[in-house]
C-alpha cells in the first residue's frame, strides 16, 4: 500500500500557498478537519497521516488529543517521516517520544523538536500500545476539502454514514509496539478517519 500523496495532491496541496506559520500556532493536514468524535483506536496500529509542508522550517513537537473515556495508563508514540521515493512513509525523521494517558480529556504535547529540510509531504505517525479514544480526524465538506479529497479518489460527499465505499486517505499497518522504525514499516491498510494529530510552534 505505497500510495504516494506527491503523486495524488502534486506539489502543493493548498489552493494558494499559506503564510509562514508562527510562534503558538498548532497545524494539522489542511485537507482534514478535527472532530468531537472519538475514534477507538487498536492495539499496536501504527497511522500513517499525509501532511505538505510548503517550505523548509522548524517546529517545536506533535500535538495530539485524547477524549478521555476510559483512558488511564495507555501509551503510544508519535513521530514523523519523510515521503519515500517508492510512495508511503520512508525515512525516520524524528521520533518524537511516548505519551501516556491520565483518564482526563486533554491537548498531549510532545515537547521534541525537528526540521523540516525539505519541503513536500511527510508523514505523521501514531503507534499505540493500547486501545485508546482519541478525536478524530477526516476529510471535511468544503468545496476544497471536497477538491482535495477528489484527489485522493473521494468522489463521496464527506460527511456522510456510507463509509463502506470512502476512499481510505489514512494508512496504518499492525506491528509490535516500540521506538519508531528508521524505515517506515510498510502501510497495509487504509481508514477514512484516524486519530488527529497536528505538529506545533511554541
Amino acid at each position: 500500500m505505497a500510495t504516494r500523496a506527491s503523486t495524488l495532491f502534486g506539489s502543493d496541496v493548498s489552493l494558494q500557498t499559506p503564510p509562514k506559520w508562527a510562534s503558538g500556532q498548532t497545524i494539522r493536514p489542511d485537507y482534514a478537519i478535527l472532530d468531537a468524535s472519538a475514534v477507538t483506536t487498536t492495539a499496536t496500529r501504527l497511522y500513517y497521516v499525509p501532511m505538505f509542508f510548503p517550505r523548509a522550517e522548524s517546529f517545536s513537537g506533535i500535538r495530539t488529543y485524547n477524549q478521555g473515556t476510559g483512558d488511564n495508563g495507555e501509551t503510544y508514540r508519535c513521530g514523523i517521516y519523510e515521503e519515500s521515493t517508492n510512495g508511503g512513509p520512508g525515512s525516520l525523521l524524528q521520533d518524537c517520544g511516548e505519551v501516556t494517558l491520565t483518564g482526563a480529556a486533554a491537548v498531549r504535547t510532545l515537547a521534541q523538536s525537528f526540521s523540516i529540510s525539505t519541503p513536500g509531504w511527510h508523514y505523521l505517525a501514531m503507534h499505540f500500545n493500547s486501545d485508546a479514544a482519541m478525536y478524530r480526524m477526516y476529510l471535511g465538506a468544503t468545496a476544497a476539502q471536497i477538491q482535495r479529497a477528489q484527489l485522493f479518489g473521494d468522489y463521496e460527499t464527506l460527511q456522510n454514514s456510507n463509509t463502506s465505499t470512502a476512499a481510505k486517505h489514512f494508512a496504518y499497518v499492525d506491528t509490535a509496539y516500540g521506538a519508531l522504525a528508521s524505515t517506515a514499516v510498510a502501510p497495509t491498510n487504509g481508514d477514512w478517519v484516524c486519530p488527529s494529530i497536528a505538529v506545533y510552534k511554541a
